[in-house]
């Protein structure tokens, strides 16, 4: 492994531990927080714990494997959780529990008869979802809907086919939290490796006049890995700048403000995308 691959994988990893250091100073989450305080707070730390996970599996992929562009998807996820966590925020708590609340609700009942219709009553049964409870489910996502569809009428999200309520896109809501640039480089430069691409596909076939050879090896190079670790480190470390001088429900420990003795902390003026390569502070 070359010294740059090295970096990189060491960027990974550190900007993983890093975060889970943070992950440790947040207060642990409970359904009371979850149901009767801000769902948002349990959202972030939902969101920096896969991040981490995410980073770690990133460098192994390309520390093994040389194929950590295979993952360009979950720096698409990063980003979409940066969006809405940033544009959740802008609603007042009331209504954000409200909105959160639906949206689980819409989501989970809609996904157990997705599951029903796939596998069958028998299996659901088998993994604990008996049919009333699917049914339940079902109701509770219809009701979740409708709650949805009124919110998204005074929230300025666009009305789906027929009226019906239909997710926001996170294009419709980058523009909303100011991160168009983001959208235009993740979205742009990540697509051709979560939708099929002709171009793409053919980039591993060799035409000749003894006939078309399709070739096994990864084609890969270190600027495509690159772009899967750099853009999750950015993505993190932007999340953590902005909950640190924008929520003021979050107290995240700093050099100057540690919550415990050797807590890991984050240096704000350093700990940006902006020099990545410049990671000694992110290392253990």
């Amino acid at each position: 492994m070359s010294e740059e691959q090295d970096r990189l994988v060491r960027l990974a990893f550190s900007t993983a531990q890093w975060t889970e250091g943070i992950l440790d100073s947040l207060p642990q989450p409970t359904v009371e927080g979850f149901m009767e305080g801000d769902p948002w707070l349990f959202l972030f730390r939902a969101s920096l714990s896969r991040q981490a996970g995410a980073l770690r599996v990133s460098g192994l992929a390309f520390a093994e494997l040389g194929s950590a562009h295979l993952l360009a998807g979950l720096a698409r996820k990063s980003f979409e959780e940066f969006v809405w966590l940033k544009y959740l925020h802008t609603l007042p708590v009331d209504r954000r529990r409200k909105v959160t609340h639906a949206f689980a609700a819409f989501e989970l009942g809609t996904l157990a008869v997705g599951q029903m219709q796939t596998f069958g009553a028998r299996y659901m049964r088998k993994i604990g979802f008996e049919k009333k409870f699917v049914d339940h489910l079902h109701e509770s996502a219809k009701v979740a809907r409708d709650e949805l569809a009124a919110e998204a009428v005074s929230l300025g999200w666009p009305q789906g086919e027929d009226g019906k309520f239909s997710p926001p896109s996170i294009s419709t809501l980058v523009s909303k939290v100011g991160l168009q640039s983001e959208y235009q480089d993740i979205y742009g430069a990540s697509s051709r490796s979560v939708h099929f691409s002709v171009s793409d596909s053919l980039r591993r076939a060799s035409i000749s006049d003894v006939g078309v050879t399709i070739f096994d090896q990864s084609l890969s190079t270190f600027e495509q890995n690159c772009f899967t670790i750099d853009r999750q480190v950015s993505l993190i470390s932007k999340l953590v700048l902005w909950v640190h001088s924008a929520v003021e429900e979050v107290e995240l420990p700093t050099k100057e403000r540690p919550i415990a003795e050797g807590q890991m902390y984050y240096n704000p003026g350093k700990a940006t995308y902006l020099n990545v390569w410049d990671f000694a502070h992110l290392e253990p």
